[in-house]
């Protein structure tokens, strides 16, 4: 077989080959991300390490709520609002959106915050709305913004619970904020009248994906949209979790994002729903959030990870050989576009066939260590000897040293002169 090598192996390990495609080939459909994860905390300029959501704004800048104060991050540095100011109190944010007049919406948990960032001013719903505002009797537990800038508000009752777990609300509300309109409640269907709801996405089509839970403690995340200043059921997506905050969808990527029940890793599914990657030692997981750039920003309760998934240019191939508890060392490669001839250390030699992704056996020898293949033929060498197979006939070799003080040597690479 005349090997053209068209492929640059370099990495050998135990327990998987790893290749590089230099001609954009693909060899495998799995493993093809990896992830560029940059971590920020306190150390870095962050005003609290309990980081509860992050948002970008129309101008692309990234805010951040913590536990103490606001944070406008500009990729390097971090400007602080904290604690009590200017009549307002920035401590435990839990949401941040931002309306058509460009005015940020930061929920708290007790109340909401108008911030221009702009000029830097504050308000509060009484100075926004008046005293008779219906948001000043009701608990808001979450919001979010279509593309026009219309904010969405979700309500539970008036004793100040902000829980969406729980079942004993009542009077459950949703309103919409629009500059020509101003606060304006919203009809809801019957499948969700009586239930707290969660907004996760609205579409730039204006579709709604919303949470909602049912009598079996389970969350249901459906579409809606609106029609007339109510919400109409638009079509099921068959999609049940334990919680709304476990589970996120990149809509531009169709990627899905899942938070693992021990809260130590997040698990990245592709469209197929099939696994892409795993990131691990996420903990404590509070929020996710995606910006233009599909970028993943990961709020935990010890600062934030910046997560990039990017496609691996590594194709990884498990070892046919590996034994559980026992090494097995792979000592030569040889690649061509078709197949591949792999070496492992005192077993075999086996071929990979990247069409049919299957591996076949050429020769069980307990000695083989490297394995080289010229236009003539190929080379395999062992303890005191070379062997060369050519059109299915072997040749042996034995090793000859001049040192007679040795019993044998072993070949541990082959290369032409």
């Amino acid at each position: 077989m005349g090997i053209k090598q068209k492929t640059l192996v370099f990495l050998f390990s135990l327990l998987f080959i790893s290749i590089a495609d230099l001609n954009g080939q693909s060899v495998s459909d799995s493993n093809r991300y990896i992830a560029d994860i940059q971590h920020f905390n306190t150390l870095d300029g962050l005003s609290n390490r309990t980081v509860s959501c992050v948002f970008q704004d129309r101008d692309d800048i990234i805010w951040i709520g913590t536990n103490n104060g606001l944070n406008r991050f500009d990729g390097y540095h971090f400007e602080h609002w904290l604690g009590k100011k200017n009549g307002v109190d920035l401590r435990d944010i839990r949401g941040i959106t931002q309306d058509a007049e460009g005015w940020l919406w930061i929920l708290t948990d007790k109340t909401i915050i108008l911030f221009n960032p702009k000029t830097e001013n504050f308000q509060t719903l009484v100075e926004k709305f008046g005293e008779n505002c219906i948001l000043l009797n009701e608990t808001v537990y979450s919001f979010s913004a279509d593309k026009q800038g219309n904010v969405f508000i979700c309500t539970n009752d008036k004793l100040g619970n902000r829980d969406l777990d729980s079942h004993y609300a009542s009077d459950r509300g949703l309103y919409r904020y629009s500059v020509a309109e101003g606060l304006k409640e919203i009809k809801r269907p019957k499948i969700i009248e009586n239930r707290s709801i969660y907004i996760s996405h609205i579409s730039d089509s204006g579709e709604f994906f919303i949470y909602y839970r049912d009598s079996d403690l389970q969350y249901h995340s459906n579409v809606f949209s609106l029609v007339n200043d109510s919400l109409v059921f638009f079509r099921a997506r068959n999609t049940k979790t334990e919680s709304p905050y476990m589970t996120h969808q990149i809509f531009q990527t169709g990627q899905t994002w899942i938070n693992d029940k021990e809260e130590v890793a997040l698990n990245v599914y592709n469209q197929k729903k099939e696994l892409i990657i795993t990131l691990d030692n996420i903990l404590h997981l509070k929020h996710l959030f995606f910006d233009k750039k599909n970028r993943a920003w990961a709020c935990t309760s010890f600062g934030f990870h910046l997560i990039e998934l990017k496609k691996n240019k590594f194709s990884f191939f498990e070892n046919p050989e590996y034994r559980s508890g026992t090494p097995i060392g792979v000592r030569g490669i040889l690649v061509d576009s078709i197949e591949m001839i792999v070496a492992f250390e005192y077993l075999s030699i086996r071929k990979f066939n990247f069409n049919s992704k299957q591996w076949s056996g050429i020769k069980n020898n307990y000695n083989i260590i490297p394995v080289y293949a010229s236009n003539e033929g190929l080379w395999t060498g062992g303890s005191s000897t070379m062997s060369f197979r050519k059109d299915g006939q072997l040749s042996t070799y034995k090793m000859i040293t001049g040192d007679t003080t040795r019993l044998s040597e072993k070949v541990w690479s082959i290369a032409p002169s």
